[in-house]
């Protein structure tokens, strides 16, 4: 496909692919043909609404994968214990929100409001999030597991 040339030809560019069905057309190919290195999935069914999503997908195997869809300072220490089990213990899973961190100021300018950011960075880290899972099970279980030999 030609989005498949234009990633290619740009290894050293990150491509984040909005998935959802209506960006069904550009992301399906890519996976199909194996998407490289350079490509991340955001999953945001509310397609950049800023709508919350009622459930996030399991993130998928050998590839980069986001989540989107409402989240924000007055949900994030919710959502994030929701989302950390889709990740499967991976660090390479990820956040997005943009209209929940923007405020609208006295003189109607929309602008990206850093207290909100610093807000949602603060609820994570009361949730004692760490690489690959929560530190405690106070908040929900973590998500390291004893390996076996038939892993």
């Amino acid at each position: 496909t030609n989005i498949l040339f234009v990633i290619k030809a740009f290894p050293h560019i990150e491509f984040i692919l909005q998935r959802n069905d209506q960006t069904r057309p550009v992301w399906e190919p890519v996976l199909r043909e194996g998407a490289p290195a350079n490509v991340s999935l955001l999953f945001d069914e509310s397609m950049g609404t800023g709508k919350a999503s009622a459930q996030f997908p399991q993130a998928l195997k050998g590839i980069r994968c986001g989540y989107a869809g409402g989240l924000g300072p007055s949900n994030i220490k919710e959502m994030v214990p929701a989302i950390l089990p889709l990740a499967e213990g991976r660090d390479d899973v990820w956040v997005d929100m943009e209209s929940s961190l923007r405020t609208v100021t006295a003189d109607s300018n929309d602008v990206f409001d850093i207290s909100k950011c610093f807000a949602c960075a603060m609820a994570v880290v009361d949730l004692g999030i760490k690489s690959g899972g929560l530190a405690s099970e106070t908040h929900a279980p973590s998500l390291k597991r004893s390996r076996t030999p038939a892993d």
